[in-house]
């Protein structure tokens, strides 16, 4: 696994604390809740600008993507 940038460290905390923070419907998990983050992210401290936004986006896509593998292999 590749070391993780300077720059991530304090988004990746972040996302580590928001992973209970999905929305979910009769289909399962389909969304996080980008307010509560975004008011998480406040409270750290962590600037909200585009690369904030570029990286909540790809790590959402990257975690439904999984749960999608995950659903489609057991289901």
């Amino acid at each position: 696994m590749p070391e993780l940038l300077e720059e991530n460290q304090s988004s990746s905390e972040l996302f580590r604390l928001a992973s209970s923070q999905w929305r979910t419907g009769p289909n399962g998990v389909y969304a996080l809740d980008y307010g509560v983050i975004i008011e998480m992210a406040k409270a750290m401290d962590i600037e909200i600008d585009g690369a904030f936004f570029e990286k909540l986006k790809a790590f959402e896509t990257v975690v439904l993507t999984e749960i999608q593998k995950r659903n489609k292999k057991n289901g």
